[in-house]
């Protein structure tokens, strides 16, 4: 295949992606910080959802104990997800 602009700026980009992946990677500190991040940032969008059904449901009368648990929970997530920059 013959080098042309298109090919150096296809190849400047995956090496780049690479690099920033391998910097911080899946299995690095930062990585795993970067998931659990994540992951608590999209429990605490989706778990008032959840939170609203159960209420509408009458499930908060009947097992209120959860119902506080999972008001604790979203409470934890949005605080652990609050740095997740997506």
């Amino acid at each position: 295949m013959p080098v042309t602009l298109t090919n150096m700026k296809a190849d400047a980009s995956s090496h780049l992606a690479f690099r920033s992946l391998s910097a911080a990677g899946p299995g690095t500190a930062a990585g795993v910080v970067s998931r659990l991040r994540a992951l608590s940032f999209w429990l605490a969008v989706a778990l008032p959802w959840v939170l609203l059904g159960f209420v509408l449901t009458g499930g908060a009368g009947r097992w209120p104990g959860l119902f506080v648990g999972l008001v604790l929970a979203t409470l934890a997530f949005a605080s652990l997800g609050h740095g997740h920059a997506r």
